[in-house]
């Protein structure tokens, strides 16, 4: 994940914000901004926009983890979506659907 002093990311004088990650939970709805198959035709593929849901939340196991995977407490270093990543959709922007709330990006 990438940490940003103050929590807010400034692109063209809008504000992005980072969502809590103590907030998220399984069945949020998010989306994915990003620009698959981006070279092959920007004009058709720039800022496409993926829906679902997140279908769970993983972090490294550690004694103090529960079975799961995670605790409570722990932060969540991998979000698991159903929203539908084509190629070339690293880095896109995974979005709190409906919000600026960023909650991570897409990664291959």
């Amino acid at each position: 994940l990438i940490q940003v002093k103050g929590g807010v990311l400034k692109r063209y004088g809008s504000g992005l914000q980072w969502l809590d990650p103590k907030c998220l939970a399984r069945g949020m709805d998010v989306s994915i901004v990003s620009s698959p198959y981006g070279a092959l035709s920007e004009e058709i593929f720039a800022n496409s926009i993926s829906s679902g849901i997140i279908s769970n939340l993983l972090t490294p196991v550690s004694d103090s983890s529960v079975a799961s995977g995670f605790s409570e407490t722990s932060p969540r270093d991998l979000v698991l979506t159903d929203a539908r990543c084509y190629p070339g959709s690293e880095g896109g922007g995974v979005f709190v659907r409906n919000t600026n709330k960023l909650i991570g990006v897409v990664a291959g």
